[in-house]
């Protein structure tokens, strides 16, 4: 097998449980960018828009729309940033945090099920070979960001 046949079957693959991990999960109609959005600023507790952008690949512009949404329908908030009152910093209001928990806890019930037949030995490997990937992505991704890749 080609290279490429393998890496178009791999990128098939990883579509495949994406897809069906996400499926009906509960977005309130948000674009899935928000989500991610909302993702990162769980992730970094507190953050200003421009780290939240960075993060998610966004322009400022683009970001922005969704960080509005998500206040909107009170799922972010904004605060002064102790370190600099001209600027704001986000996080998730409480509502914000269950709906992430309950994406969470459908995804989780949905890989349970799909992996009930498997092996100890076979999820472990499976934890093995997506840790490594993760890795992967994260430092090929610092690399191209910083010039020393496609």
């Amino acid at each position: 097998m080609s290279t490429d046949d393998q890496m178009d079957k791999i990128m098939a693959s990883l579509f495949s449980v994406v897809r069906a991990v996400n499926h009906g999960a509960q977005t309130m109609g948000l674009d899935k960018s928000a989500i991610v959005a909302m993702y990162v600023i769980r992730q970094l507790t507190t953050a200003r828009s421009s780290a939240v952008a960075g993060a998610c690949a966004l322009d400022q512009s683009t970001i922005s729309r969704h960080l509005r949404s998500l206040e909107e329908r009170g799922l972010v908030e904004r605060s002064p940033d102790p370190a600099d009152r001209r600027a704001q910093l986000l996080s998730l209001t409480d509502d914000g945090e269950q709906l992430l928990a309950d994406q969470d806890a459908l995804r989780r019930e949905r890989l349970e099920a799909a992996l009930a037949d498997w092996s100890d030995d076979d999820r472990d490997r499976l934890d093995t070979v997506l840790s490594r990937l993760a890795d992967s992505l994260v430092v090929a991704n610092a690399r191209r960001m910083a010039g020393f890749g496609p």
